[in-house]
């Protein structure tokens, strides 16, 4: 275990030194207010050019069956539910009314569209289902809320996409200050990864500097080749900010093990 860290961390720090790698974690991160519209529309540009680019594929080892396990109009009907519910909850919380907007016939409702038929397998999904999925677009759209409650839906009907959220801030925080806890564990299991590339720069794990994200990906990559375990992403951010942070080839693993999905609409962060 030791020994396949080291060789990844090696591999993946392209001839960088401890003190460059430290370097890289006291860079830039990404601003915590809300982007600008021509911010958001580079992002979108961005994203939308990492995945135009080929990959370099490995051959897949196994692949995992796809049989539709649910019609869709009952799927359609479960997350409606879900949402609902959800609507309730945050009414709850807030103690104003929350209404999801969600125009019919708009590009959020096909994505919604879309995920749904992508969690049951259903062969009409736009998008492949062997592929895990990179969300991304502006803080505050809605991107976590509408991933949990596919999470949700996912778990509560045991379908084989069932997954976990993780947030990849957590992981950063308890592995920079619990010298116990093992991000290691993150590899293992379909998951979804929140705010990813929020945080970036190498962790000691057990005596050794890793660059976190950079191993993760590239386990995840590998355990996705040999077993066909999904990886999925949420991320908001600046363009600049991410381009420093990883280097080529793990963007093209990301590329080889995920479809980048843009997800529409403004930040409802800052509405009444």
């Amino acid at each position: 275990m030791q020994q396949d860290i080291n060789q990844i961390a090696q591999q993946l720090a392209n001839g960088l030194s401890l003190e460059q790698l430290r370097a890289k974690q006291d860079g830039p991160r990404w601003a915590q207010s809300e982007p600008s519209p021509e911010a958001a529309a580079r992002l979108s540009e961005y994203w939308e050019t990492v995945f135009s680019k080929p990959v370099k594929q490995q051959p897949i080892m196994m692949v995992r069956r796809h049989t539709q396990e649910m019609d869709y109009d009952v799927a359609r009907k479960k997350v409606a539910e879900l949402l609902n519910r959800r609507a309730d909850e945050i009414q709850s919380i807030t103690g104003m009314p929350f209404v999801w907007d969600i125009p019919k016939g708009g590009e959020l409702a096909a994505i919604i569209q879309n995920l749904i038929r992508y969690f049951i397998n259903d062969p009409a999904c736009g998008w492949p289902l062997y592929k895990g999925l990179l969300i991304y677009g502006l803080p505050g759209a809605g991107k976590t809320e509408i991933m949990t409650i596919m999470q949700r839906f996912t778990v509560e009907n045991k379908l084989s996409k069932a997954f976990a959220v993780t947030s990849m801030s957590d992981v950063y925080t308890k592995a920079r200050t619990d010298k116990n806890y093992d991000p290691m564990t993150v590899t293992q299991s379909d998951r979804c990864f929140d705010e990813f590339l929020r945080t970036a720069g190498p962790v000691n794990y057990f005596g050794d500097q890793i660059d976190l994200n950079e191993v993760l990906i590239e386990k995840r990559y590998n355990r996705n080749r040999n077993y066909g375990q999904l990886t999925h992403f949420i991320t908001n951010g600046d363009t600049a900010t991410a381009k420093d942070m990883l280097s080529a080839p793990v963007f093209d693993r990301i590329r080889g093990m995920c479809t980048g999905v843009r997800f529409p609409g403004e930040s409802k962060r800052n509405l009444p």
